[in-house]
C-alpha cells in the first residue's frame, strides 16, 4: 500500500498513520497498537503547534499543518487550532480524515521521535503520479452520523458539523488560515 503514496506531498492523519504503524509494526509488535500510538502522538505534537514551522514553505512562511478544504485543496492552519476538534470523541474522526500532514513534517516528526521514516517518502524509487491512492478500511465522513460542512476564504476556514442529515449545526468552528 505505501508504494501508492510515493509522489504524495501530503497525506491525511488517518492515511499517514495506518501505513506508517503498520510498516513500523513489521519491526515487532501489534499493528494496531503501533497505529493507535502514532495517531495519539501525531496528534499531540500537531495541537502542540510542533508541526507548524516544519512544511513547505508558503506564503511567507512554512507551514506542516492543513486542511482539506471544500474544493478539495489544502488550505495551510495552525495545528493549535485543532486542540478541541482532536480531544473530542465526536469530531476526532473528522480530524483524521480531513487533516493533512506534509511530508517534510513526517521526516521532521519521525527524526524528532527517533523512529523510522515512513520507506515510500525515503526510498528513492519513484512511481507514476497517475497511480491512484486507495486506503483499505477507510471510513468515510459522509458515512459517519456526523456530516462536517466547511467553508474557506482568504482568512479563515469555517467548520460547521451536524448530526445527521439536514441536522441543525451543533457545533460551529472559525479556523484562521496562515
Amino acid at each position: 500500500m505505501s508504494i501508492l503514496f510515493r509522489t504524495q506531498k501530503c497525506l491525511t492523519i488517518f492515511q499517514l498513520t495506518r501505513a506508517w504503524g503498520l510498516e513500523l509494526a513489521k519491526g515487532g509488535g501489534e499493528p494496531e497498537q503501533h497505529v493507535h500510538d502514532l495517531t495519539h502522538i501525531l496528534l499531540q505534537d500537531i495541537v502542540n503547534g510542533h508541526l507548524d514551522d516544519s512544511g513547505p514553505f508558503w506564503n511567507g512562511r512554512r507551514s506542516g499543518v492543513g486542511v482539506i478544504t471544500a474544493n478539495y485543496k489544502v488550505g495551510f492552519i495552525e495545528g493549535r487550532y485543532f486542540l478541541g476538534l482532536a480531544t473530542s470523541d465526536l469530531t476526532k474522526n473528522w480530524v483524521l480524515h480531513y487533516v493533512v500532514v506534509m511530508k517534510e513534517s513526517v521526516l521532521d516528526f519521525a527524526s524528532r521521535h527517533e523512529i523510522p521514516p515512513p520507506s515510500w517518502w525515503t526510498d528513492g524509487i519513484s512511481v507514476s503520479t497517475d497511480a491512484g491512492v486507495t486506503t483499505k478500511g477507510a471510513h468515510s465522513i459522509a458515512a459517519s452520523p456526523i456530516l462536517a460542512w466547511m467553508r474557506m476564504n482568504a482568512d479563515q476556514v469555517v467548520v460547521r458539523l451536524r448530526s445527521g442529515a439536514g441536522g441543525r449545526a451543533w457545533r460551529c468552528r472559525t479556523l484562521p488560515t496562515v
